[in-house]
């Protein structure tokens, strides 16, 4: 609090910000959680942005080319397996 507000001003922007707070207007007290190790996603983002699909179009996209890939490794090792 500066030095030249005074005590009532002081207790009425105080009752101002916690109405703003209980509306949601000013930002978290904490940094929000940012997720760690998550290269895999990561790098499908940059694959889809590599062929020019932008948004959640893209990365579903992305995931579904990549469960096909992983659908087809997985039968050609079972027939691998079976001869």
């Amino acid at each position: 609090m500066p030095k030249t507000q005074g005590i009532i001003s002081a207790i009425q922007q105080t009752g101002f910000a916690i109405g703003l707070a209980k509306r949601g207007k000013v930002p978290p007290p904490v940094p929000p959680h940012v997720a760690k190790n998550v290269s895999q996603s990561r790098a499908l983002y940059d694959i889809v942005k590599s062929q020019g699909v932008d948004g959640a179009l893209g990365i579903v996209q992305g995931e579904h080319a990549l469960g096909r890939i992983e659908f087809e490794q997985e039968s050609l090792e079972r027939e691998e397996a079976a001869e």
